[in-house]
């Protein structure tokens, strides 16, 4: 029996509530609504943290961040977490399937154990243009936002979805059946520079959080990071400009998103792959006052969408709560392959409880400690683990989160009232729950640092 190709498509800084299906009426993914008609969908999924490693890494083992121990990421990443998702490599998707017979090739620049299991990687795609060094880092800092948009130059800073989608097909036509082919795209990651045209269509468009952008610039206490923001909001006298940016983006990579989609039926290879979509986390475009980032733990960060198309099953809508680490395990049930290893995560097919959710992340980019918590029932908490001499973001300059919070996300989902206070009794069995569970993990560090909070928070009462 000839096995099914598979494409996995992540989304760098998606938000869920961008598809028509989840209700958007500003028609900026009709390719992906249009897939979704034909797939399994997801209406309540999450990612686990805000870290693009760690996020992927969970994907692609069906791990918790606490088991394969990729807790932060870029430079950040330390080399003990380096070192323990070498001990998980076998759960690695790539090499699981590569183990199987398929060809696998990887459209990606995150390198290091991300690589590992493909036959190709490309590592990151250079720009060809005749611009290449107008729409460079340096290029786009010293040139004015006029004088880029009247020429139509490019932002070189990632490979753009047209970029990945020739290659894609590149790839495609000269593979041997089976494959497996991950491509990443990052237009929708900041600094949000799609053709030009594209932004037009969303200009006018308002919404509720829309203020000037220097008075962002001007709260910033990161100098580099304030230099970055500078780049994100170039040309930009509100934050409402940057946001059409944004939408624009998401609209121009859907567009490539089904142009590959016509390809594949063209090419007659729709009906024998497999295609994932999802996203490693949200994005902020003004709520709770933060724009721009993904480094909270509000739901427009949390919240991911995921799309599974496989031929044999049609639509469906799974409406209960799944997480990122449920992909790898539902993908080899679809496949028909035995599991070689434990998951966390679970065959979203057959998920019917309302499990909790376990997230949380790292103070890297926030200097406000670490945080974790748990989504369960209508209720979502967490708490501030570690110390912090501020309140304040080092980045955003301004506070992010509570100490404890504890939000009902059904009659408050916009997360306003922090209702802590109100319910000890629900934080203290939501407390229980998260601390049972990450302390079931094997990384020492995060365990102590997390027993010594728990133990300061009993001691003061506060939990």
């Amino acid at each position: 029996m000839e096995r099914n190709n598979v494409i996995f498509i992540t989304l760098d800084a998606f938000r869920k509530d961008l598809l028509g299906i989840m209700g958007n009426k500003l028609e900026i993914t009709p390719n992906l609504d249009e897939i979704a008609k034909k797939s399994v969908v997801a209406t309540d999924a999450y990612c686990n943290g805000f870290a693009t490693d760690s996020n992927h890494t969970t994907m692609f083992t069906g791990l918790l961040p606490w088991r394969h121990g990729i807790l932060h990421h870029g430079s950040y990443v330390t080399t003990s977490e380096k070192n323990s998702i070498r001990k998980h490599r076998d759960n690695l998707l790539p090499l699981i399937l590569k183990r199987r017979g398929y060809k696998t090739y990887g459209i990606d620049f995150l390198e290091r154990w991300h690589k590992i299991g493909y036959d190709y990687y490309t590592g990151f795609i250079k720009s060809s243009t005749l611009f290449s060094v107008l729409s460079s880092n340096l290029g786009w800092k010293l040139l004015p936002y006029s004088f880029l948009k009247t020429f139509k130059i490019p932002y070189g800073g990632y490979p753009k979805a047209e970029t990945v989608v020739k290659k894609a097909k590149q790839i495609i036509s000269v593979s041997k059946h089976p494959f497996f082919l991950f491509l990443h795209f990052w237009d929708t990651h900041t600094p949000y520079t799609p053709p030009y045209d594209y932004i037009k269509k969303f200009q006018g468009i308002d919404t509720n959080y829309n203020i000037e952008t220097r008075k962002i610039l001007n709260r910033i206490p990161h100098k580099k990071f304030k230099e970055y923001m500078k780049l994100v909001t170039k040309g930009a006298k509100n934050t409402d400009e940057v946001v059409w940016r944004y939408y624009a983006s998401a609209r121009y990579l859907d567009e490539w998103i089904g142009k590959l989609i016509d390809w594949l039926e063209k090419s007659k290879l729709l009906d024998s792959t497999i295609i994932i979509i999802t996203s490693d986390h949200g994005e902020h475009l003004g709520e709770h006052d933060t724009y721009f980032v993904h480094h909270t733990h509000y739901q427009v960060h949390l919240e991911v969408p995921i799309i599974i198309y496989a031929p044999h099953l049609g639509r469906m809508v799974v409406k209960n709560r799944i997480q990122h680490a449920d992909i790898l395990p539902t993908l080899l049930h679809i496949l028909d392959m035995e599991a070689p290893l434990e998951f966390d995560g679970q065959n979203i097919l057959d998920v019917n409880e309302n499990r909790p959710i376990f997230f949380g992340q790292t103070d890297e980019r926030t200097h406000l400690g670490n945080r974790i918590g748990v989504l369960f029932n209508n209720f979502k908490y967490s708490f501030r683990v570690g110390n912090s001499t501020s309140a304040v973001c080092v980045r955003c300059g301004i506070p992010h989160h509570d100490e404890k919070e504890l939000f009902n996300i059904k009659n408050d989902p916009y997360e306003e009232k922090n209702v802590a206070e109100s319910y000890p009794d629900i934080v203290s069995d939501l407390n229980t729950l998260v601390e049972r569970r990450i302390l079931s993990f094997s990384k020492e560090e995060y365990k102590d640092t997390l027993k010594k909070k728990i133990k300061e928070l009993r001691l003061t009462g506060r939990i």
